[in-house]
């Protein structure tokens, strides 16, 4: 959910002189999955896809997110994504959740969550899309199995720069065996081609596995797992 820095080398280095001049510097958010372009171009203008529920263990207070996401800004943090996560409060755990987060200059961060959420062990169709709305021009549509859950959101800067697809951890000991992507889509205007091309990206303890498919190579399709 804040997967949001430039992909770059200098930012590479700020975060080798951070971990330099602090030895006790640790991470606080942990990544696997895949960036479309992995730095900020003009994209398009929409991601899909479809991601398997798990449940897993989450120790108290960290969350474990899994989602798709279009970013608008990467040097300002802002973007557009939708998914499901767990998390273990003070109070008490919740079990998977949907949720979505629309972050731009319009206004403060928002992250919300749907009434309901997915059940472990099944499949669920994740999308951002632009409205292509005159009456509207900076809408989006983040939509889950195509319409049962919606929010529309407006959102400036609209236009896109690059699509995401990760599952996201606050702690390493979170466990994400059985993270599963697929059929990882991008919007062309009048249909969803499925990705044909990718930047993958692992945070250790965490592994990625391409699935190495006929229509799309390993582009569009991915396993994770590790933590503990």
């Amino acid at each position: 959910m804040r997967l949001f820095r430039y992909v770059t080398v200098y930012a590479l280095l700020l975060t080798l002189a951070v971990m330099t001049i602090n030895p006790v510097y640790a991470q606080s958010r942990y990544y696997a999955g895949y960036y479309y372009y992995g730095y900020e171009t003009q994209a398009p203008w929409g991601v899909g896809g479809k991601i398997y529920t798990i449940d897993t263990s989450v120790p108290s207070g960290p969350i474990v997110a899994w989602w798709v996401t279009v970013i608008l800004s990467y040097r300002y943090n802002y973007w557009l994504q939708i998914g499901y996560e767990e998390s273990n409060t003070l109070l008490h755990s919740h079990p998977p959740r949907y949720f979505y987060e629309c972050v731009s200059r319009l206004g403060y961060y928002i992250h919300q969550n749907f009434q309901a959420g997915p059940s472990a062990g099944t499949w669920h169709s994740y999308q951002i899309v632009y409205a292509q709305s005159i009456q509207y021009p900076k809408r989006w549509i983040l939509r889950i199995d195509f319409g049962p859950y919606q929010k529309e959101c407006d959102v400036d800067p609209y236009a896109p720069k690059d699509l995401q697809a990760f599952v996201e951890t606050a702690s390493n000991s979170i466990i994400i065996d059985g993270t599963h992507f697929k059929d990882l889509s991008w919007y062309s205007g009048r249909s969803w081609p499925l990705w044909n091309r990718h930047v993958s990206r692992a945070d250790s303890p965490y592994s990625l596995i391409p699935i190495i498919r006929s229509d799309c190579g390993d582009n569009c399709e991915f396993r994770a797992y590790g933590g503990g």
